[in-house]
């Protein structure tokens, strides 16, 4: 009967093995009860019926591996070893300590880690299905961006930091004449705390060669509706009371019809400072400082107003994700300018109610014009006493050496969990977050 059985998790034991089988579980004990005991292997729990004088060898927190016969009225335990916990431990669960931190209110956090690993796995076979190829980024990189919101963390003694974004080693794998790659895994920023940001985060990044950005927007649309189809079996989305439907294609705006949607201003993109402020204060709107730049200007109305009200939107009864392109040209990044659009760039982002979920461009393939935006980023942190960071040579290299037309998207993979699992706080979709490590 040993030889024959097989160790199990709990939930497979319960659905995989017929009555009358057998099998080997393990885990640790979390009470008693009158004829028995729970037993929890991270994941799920069960009670095992036993005789009562076993009950006496072990205590609440003891590690056990059992043989198990499932029967009509119950799981047995025919076998029993226990492995005694720490003896010093009074408590347990202890609130301070990791198993209650997993396994409270009814293994929630464990759970999340479990359906955390099957959105990666699925994310794996997504993009091996459209034929990309899985890039490792280094994590220690010459430079961090410059883009002025953005803080890199330095390595002490070293005069590399870690990476913010694989973006400019994945285009330099473009420029050696790779096509379809993708990147998935951690990256660092710092001054990213709250419910949707933690310093330490995983992106997934990935670029299309010869492709358009719409194409790249289909990746985004198709990926989320596979993996919302898998977990709910259905292509919709519990967020905030409101079910979001995922199903392709999204709805497009652009950001000039976004803001005069939800704010009342038309912004197109050629404006001054002082023009967009006064497009601003003439909605009685307030401004964030005495001396904003036009970035700050935008995102004091983008955040408070347009933000907010695209997580509203909504086709028919269904509420809806939005896509906005064509982004204002001073928030250009790494964007080249769209062909249509004077005065804007080939960005767009996508929002999935009150969550910003990616951020993806027609890329720019020009080094004498991307020099200039990092130098201009350069010149916009000294002015406003932020680190200057160096700029990555071997990057403008590429882009001088050549690379083809390309988009490429950028993804929060913590914030795509959130969306998915509607968790509204994101240390619930970590395995530790900066404040529990």
């Amino acid at each position: 009967m040993q030889q024959k059985a097989r160790h199990f998790l709990i939930r497979d034991f319960k659905s995989l093995v017929p009555l009358g089988g057998y099998a080997y579980l393990a885990g640790r004990i979390l009470s008693f009860q009158k004829d028995g005991l729970v037993l929890t292997d991270g994941l799920d729990e069960c009670v095992l019926k036993i005789k009562k004088k076993q009950v006496a060898v072990f205590k609440s927190g003891d590690f056990a591996k059992v043989l198990v016969e499932k029967k009509t009225n119950g799981f047995w335990i025919h076998e029993l070893i226990v492995f005694q916990k720490e003896s010093g431990q009074k408590e347990f669960p202890d609130p301070q300590g990791d198993f209650y931190r997993l396994q409270k209110n009814g293994q929630k956090r464990a759970r999340i880690l479990s359906s955390r690993s099957d959105i990666l796995r699925l994310i794996r076979d997504f993009f091996y299905q459209e034929g990309f190829l899985e890039i490792e980024a280094p994590l220690l990189v010459p430079s961090p961006g410059l883009e002025v919101h953005l803080e890199g963390l330095k390595l002490e003694n070293s005069p590399h930091y870690l990476i913010t974004s694989p973006e400019y080693q994945l285009k330099r794998l473009l420029c050696s004449g790779l096509q379809k790659i993708y990147s998935l895994g951690k990256v660092f920023r710092g001054q990213e705390t709250g419910a949707k940001h933690n310093p330490e985060f995983t992106m997934l990044e990935w670029y299309r060669a010869f492709a358009h950005w719409s194409e790249l927007v289909n990746d985004v649309e198709m990926l989320c509706a596979t993996l919302a189809s898998f977990i709910h079996g259905t292509p919709c989305v519990q967020i905030e009371h409101r079910s979001y439907d995922l199903t392709p294609p999204w709805p497009k705006l652009s950001v000039r019809q976004a803001a005069q949607l939800y704010a009342g201003i038309d912004i197109k993109g050629d404006e001054s400072i002082d023009e967009l402020r006064q497009k601003i204060l003439a909605k009685g709107y307030s401004i964030p400082n005495q001396k904003p730049s036009w970035d700050d200007l935008f995102f004091s109305v983008f955040v408070t107003l347009i933000e907010p009200g695209l997580a509203t939107y909504k086709e028919g009864n269904c509420f809806r994700p939005v896509v906005l392109y064509d982004w204002p040209m001073p928030l250009c990044a790494l964007a080249q300018k769209s062909p249509t659009q004077p005065y804007c760039v080939e960005r767009f982002e996508a929002y999935v109610g009150t969550f910003e979920l990616c951020n993806g461009f027609g890329e720019l393939t020009d080094e004498a014009e991307q020099r200039k935006r990092l130098m201009s980023d350069l010149s916009e942190r000294k002015k406003r006493r932020l680190p200057l960071y160096p700029i990555d040579e071997k990057f403008l290299f590429s882009l001088k050496e050549g690379i083809p037309p390309s988009s490429g998207v950028a993804m929060g993979v913590d914030r795509l969990i959130m969306i998915l699992l509607g968790i509204q706080s994101i240390e619930e979709v970590l395995p530790f977050s900066i404040q529990e490590v």
